[in-house]
C-alpha cells in the first residue's frame, strides 16, 4: 500500500523488518524473501540509490535461482527488475543481455506469462532506443503492442504506454508525423481512464514539444497550459512538472512573451535544481534557455552568465557533443557584442572543433563557421575569415534548400571579404 501512494522510504522501512523477521526463521533460501529483497530493490531504486537496489535485485536472484525451477516465469521477473537497475545506471549493455534472457524464460511459458513478456519486450525496446538501436526498438516495440492488443482492453493503461514509448523513437527517428500519429492514440486512451494523471500530462508534453517543432506555437502553447495544470493537481513539485515549465518557457519565447518566458524558465529551474544532480543535462538546457530568453531581452550579461553556468555543467558531463558546442557559439556571440572578439574567436574555435568530430555537416557547423568568419574579419584575419565563411556556405548548401536566407547571406559576406582581399 505504502508503495501505491509513493510512499516509498516508509515501504523500506517495512519490506526490511519483514526481510529481518524472515531470515530469523531460517528462511532465507525462501522465494517469499526474494520477493521482498525485488521490492526492496524497486524501492531503492524509485529512491535513486541504484548501488543499493542493483545488490539487492541481485541478491534476488540468487535467491530465486535457487528454487526447484529456475526458468520458471517468476525467475523471469526477477531479471527484469535487475535490468531495470542496470538500464538506469547506464549500463545498456547488460540490460540487453538480461531483458533478453528474461523474454526467452517468457516465451516458453505463454500464455500465461503474457503480461510480463508484452512488458518486457517494452522494456528491451526502450533499451535498444537507449543504444540508438532504432529499428530494433521499433520492431520490438510493435511485438510488444501487438501482444497486448491480443489480450488487453484497447483502454489499457499498458497499451498507452507503448504506443507512447513507440512514439518517442519514432521521433527519435526523425518521423515527427508518426510520433505525434502515436501520442495521439496514446493520448484518447488516457484521457478516458487516467484523465488527471502524470502519465496524461506527460503524452500532452511530447505532443505540444513535437508542435513547437513544428512552428506551432499556439496548439503548443495549450497542451502545455492543460498539461501543467494537470501536475499542478497530481504532482506539483517534481521532476516532470520542471520539464513541462522548461517547455512552457521556451513555447512563450516563441511567442514573445519574454517576461511569461523568463519566469517560467526560472521556475523549471528551481525544480530541476530540487530534484536533478546539479551536474544534471537538463539543468544545463534550462539555464541555457534562460540565457537565450535573455539575450533576445537586450540583457546581454545576464545572458553571459547563464550561458558560463550552462557551459560549465556540459563541459563536465558531455565535453565533447552538439549542444556543448552550441552553447560555446551563444556565449561567444555575446561576448562579441560586448566588444571582446579576442575571447569570442577563442571560444568559436574550440566550438568548431568539436562539430567536426561530432557533427561535422550540419546547421549548427554552417552557423557557427559563419560566426567564426564575422570575428575573424573584425579582427582583420582575412585570410581565416575567407576560409571560415568558404566551410559555412558549403555546408549550407549541402544541407539547406538552394537559395535560403542563411546562404545567400554567408554567400554576400564572403564575397565582401574578397572584394577586399582581392578587389574583386
Amino acid at each position: 500500500c505504502l508503495i501505491d501512494v509513493g510512499d516509498h522510504v516508509g515501504a523500506i522501512g517495512i519490506l526490511e523488518q519483514s526481510l529481518t523477521i524472515m531470515r530469523q526463521w531460517r528462511q532465507g533460501e525462501h522465494v517469499n524473501v526474494a520477493h521482498v529483497l525485488r521490492q526492496l530493490s524497486r524501492c531503492y531504486k524509485s529512491c535513486d540509490n541504484l548501488p543499493k537496489a542493483t545488490r539487492l535485485a541481485e541478491e534476488a536472484l540468487s535467491t530465486v535461482n535457487a528454487t526447484p525451477d529456475p526458468r520458471h516465469p517468476t525467475v523471469a521477473v526477477f531479471i527484469g527488475q535487475l535490468a531495470a537497475c542496470c538500464k538506469s545506471a547506464g549500463d545498456i549493455d547488460k540490460a540487453i543481455r538480461l531483458r533478453e534472457q528474461s523474454i526467452e524464460i517468457l516465451r516458453t511459458n505463454q500464455p500465461g506469462s503474457r503480461g510480463d513478456l508484452s512488458n518486457a519486450l517494452n522494456d528491451l525496446g526502450m533499451c535498444y532506443d537507449s543504444k540508438n538501436m532504432l529499428r530494433e526498438a521499433i520492431a520490438t516495440l510493435e511485438e510488444s503492442l501487438t501482444l497486448q492488443l491480443s489480450f488487453l482492453p484497447k483502454l489499457h493503461s499498458d497499451v498507452a504506454r507503448t504506443l507512447y514509448n513507440l512514439g518517442l523513437v519514432y521521433k527519435k527517428a526523425g518521423n515527427v508525423c508518426k510520433a505525434m500519429e502515436l501520442y495521439r492514440e496514446s493520448l484518447s486512451i488516457l484521457e478516458h481512464i487516467l484523465p488527471v494523471h502524470v502519465d496524461t500530462a506527460n503524452v500532452l508534453n511530447s505532443i505540444a514539444s513535437c508542435l513547437l517543432q513544428r512552428g506551432q506555437v499556439s496548439e503548443c502553447l495549450q497542451l502545455l497550459l492543460r498539461s501543467r495544470d494537470i501536475l499542478a493537481q497530481v504532482s506539483p513539485v517534481s521532476e516532470k512538472m520542471g520539464t513541462v515549465l522548461n517547455n512552457l518557457g521556451m513555447c512563450y519565447d516563441s511567442k514573445n512573451m519574454l517576461r511569461e518566458a523568463i519566469s517560467t524558465l526560472k521556475e523549471s529551474l528551481t525544480l530541476r535544481q530540487s530534484f536533478l544532480h546539479k551536474v544534471h543535462p537538463s539543468v544545463a538546457s534550462t539555464l541555457y534557455n534562460l540565457g537565450s530568453v535573455h539575450e533576445k531581452a537586450g540583457d546581454v550579461r545576464k545572458a553571459i552568465e547563464l550561458y558560463r553556468e550552462s557551459l560549465s555543467i556540459r563541459e563536465h558531463i558531455i565535453p565533447v557533443h552538439v549542444d556543448t558546442a552550441d552553447v560555446l557559439n551563444k556565449l561567444a556571440v555575446c561576448l562579441f557584442q560586448q566588444g571582446q572578439a579576442t575571447k569570442c574567436l577563442q571560444l568559436l574555435l574550440r566550438s568548431r572543433d568539436i562539430l567536426t568530430q561530432v557533427s561535422p555537416v550540419s546547421e549548427t557547423m554552417g552557423t557557427v563557421c559563419f560566426n567564426l568568419g564575422s570575428c575573424c574579419i573584425q579582427l582583420s584575419r582575412l585570410g581565416e575569415a575567407e576560409e571560415a565563411l568558404s566551410e559555412s556556405v558549403r555546408v549550407r548548401k549541402t544541407i539547406l534548400a538552394p537559395g535560403h536566407p542563411c546562404i545567400t547571406k554567408a554567400e554576400e559576406v564572403l564575397h565582401d571579404v574578397w572584394q577586399t582581399m582581392y578587389g574583386f
